[in-house]
């Protein structure tokens, strides 16, 4: 009876390829093979071949399927007919198999058209294992084993090739069931959105990757595991290209990022209540001061014994802090309660200018220049919220020049952006300040609110663009710079597309 090391001895030894050599003698020699006849049968499989792939019971069409997968026993196959047509035999190199009951899975293939006319010859199949690599891949096995982070390794068939320990532990499967089976990915991993929307078909970022879409691909969303646990993780998937230029393999790398996630979620939440503090104690301090003066104006309108002149003066002071607190209540529900954005194409040239003409008619000692160099942008935006965030720059550059002077409107667009720039000639905002002038209630002056800068931040967030304040460029005053994509959904509007 014949070692196990004897039998790998006799399989990495087989005979050379002839059609001098029977097949019942390559057979009892231990050698791995098989025999593939036109149109892809597989009329043949040695006794070491079927012994090495357990899962199969006998030869056939599924035999080659099962060891290699569809796109692989293709390509064999395509090999194989390529030799039989030549009539010449060819080695397409080492190839992996996925064999259940043997020691290696990396085998050399060698191809030898048998007896036959023309493109009727079978072709025998000889697999010489290759030890070496197989110890390497053990060795490979090892280290993305000690990982934490899981690691897997899907074909073009969408079956799981290599499956780690840490994959295992995410998704409450076992890594050799899964390798065994040939489980599809789609099986093994239960990602889906938030939402619940599945990524098993048009959302798979392997498959993504596959169709050449993408070259790397990089995910959040939540994995149901086997019992029933969802857990948050961060995938990245990487193309694994093939000699030929195609695709043969995507590896993919989960992390579990489940605890970072709601740290994150409570987190906002503690900020969303910081938040509504400051907004009622902001409320309170603005609602306080005006009532204040309104219940001393009311003491003086009851007293019959003061002179009619303080009396009317009394009822001047409630009409402006009634008027006062209206104000107030409209920037804070601007603040608290956004508008829902209503995009149109806009024209920033024409929105400068006409903001320019009507903030120089209610402000006359400001000198307001717009200067607009090269081709006007357009995007597509809420002019109405535009104009806003513009007002609000500019009636904040006035007043940080007391007295008046000159506010220059700049508008220009860099690739796909549009930029908007409002440069005063103050005092500029000193560096201590810069990072909390967007802050809602943070305000320098004695009678704001705190909330102008706060609500053009929001409207420009909502945009999907940035806000950002500098020195002007003469090296003194304040510049607001405003960056606003210009979207593609103008762009295909525009053209008619």
């Amino acid at each position: 009876m014949t070692s196990g090391k004897d039998k790998q001895d006799s399989l990495t030894t087989a005979p050379p390829l002839t059609d001098a050599v029977p097949l019942d003698f390559l057979d009892t020699s231990g050698a791995l093979f098989l025999v593939v006849g036109p149109e892809g049968r597989v009329p043949r499989a040695s006794t070491a071949l079927l012994e090495a792939s357990s899962g199969v019971s006998g030869p056939g069409e599924e035999l080659l399927t099962g060891l290699l997968g569809e796109v692989a026993a293709d390509q064999l196959l395509r090999h194989a007919d390529r030799s039989r047509r030549s009539n010449r035999p060819a080695s397409p190199g080492v190839w992996s198999f996925d064999f259940t009951n043997a020691p290696w899975s990396q085998c050399r293939v060698f191809l030898q058209p048998l007896a036959g006319t023309g493109g009727e010859a079978d072709v025998l199949v000889l697999l010489r294992p290759e030890p070496e690599i197989s110890a390497e891949r053990r060795q490979f096995e090892r280290i993305l084993n000690s990982m934490p982070d899981g690691v897997f390794i899907i074909g073009r068939d969408k079956r799981v090739r290599f499956f780690n320990e840490a994959c295992g532990r995410i998704t409450g499967r076992s890594p050799e069931e899964i390798v065994s089976h040939g489980c599809a990915c789609n099986d093994v991993i239960n990602c889906h959105t938030e939402d619940g929307l599945s990524y098993a078909h048009s959302l798979c970022p392997a498959r993504s990757v596959f169709n050449g879409e993408a070259g790397y691909q990089r995910e959040e969303m939540l994995v149901t595991n086997s019992a029933g646990e969802e857990r948050w993780v961060e995938t990245s998937y990487s193309p694994v290209p093939s000699p030929e230029g195609g695709i043969d393999y995507v590896i993919g790398v989960v992390r579990d990022v489940h605890e970072r996630k709601m740290l994150e979620e409570r987190l906002h939440q503690t900020e969303k209540l910081a938040s509504l503090g400051q907004l009622v104690a902001g409320i309170a301090h603005e609602i306080k001061n005006p009532l204040g003066i309104i219940m001393s104006s009311l003491d003086v309108l009851e007293n019959r014994k003061r002179p009619a002149e303080q009396r009317r003066e009394a009822g001047r002071f409630i009409r402006e802090e009634i008027r006062r607190l209206d104000d107030r209540l409209r920037s804070f529900l601007a603040f608290a309660r956004p508008r829902e954005l209503q995009p149109t194409p806009v024209a920033l040239s024409g929105l400068l200018r006409r903001r320019a003409a009507s903030m120089e008619s209610l402000y006359p000692e400001l000198t307001l220049e717009v200067d607009i160099p090269g081709p006007e942008p357009i995007l597509y935006a809420d002019e109405e919220q535009l104009n806003q965030v513009v007002t609000n720059l500019v009636m904040n550059a006035g007043e940080a020049m007391d007295g008046g002077g000159r506010v220059m409107l700049r508008a220009r667009q860099q690739g796909g952006t549009a930029v908007v720039e409002v440069e005063d000639e103050g005092p500029g905002v000193p560096e201590e300040f810069r990072s909390r002038v967007f802050d809602p209630f943070f305000t320098t002056k004695a009678d704001g609110t705190g909330l102008g800068l706060s609500i053009c931040y929001q409207i420009v967030l909502a945009h999907g663009g940035t806000l950002s304040i500098g020195r002007g460029r003469s090296g003194r005053g304040a510049c607001f710079t405003v960056r606003l994509p210009i979207t593609r959904r103008f762009e295909e509007s525009d053209t008619g597309t």
